[in-house]
């Protein structure tokens, strides 16, 4: 009913990306680090990651998708 929980954060709740953030924190510090150590940018908005830089490659996509996949998300 309305008002109650049900155990869930409402769709579009404005807990909803600080709780996506906190959730995955240790992947999002591992990705820092990873583009940090390549001279690479990471930009993140809420669950959206892009990495940018004059060095990126196939070698830096491969090594961020094992990062990713290693905290077992796809």
């Amino acid at each position: 009913g309305h008002g109650k929980s049900d155990g869930h954060v409402p769709t579009g709740s404005p807990l909803s990306q600080l709780l996506a953030f906190y959730t995955h924190k240790k992947l999002f510090d591992r990705l820092e680090e990873y583009a940090i150590s390549r001279s690479l940018i990471m930009t993140c908005y809420v669950d959206d990651v892009t990495f940018s830089g004059s060095k990126i490659n196939g070698t830096d996509h491969e090594a961020i998708s094992k990062i990713i996949r290693r905290s077992g998300l796809k």
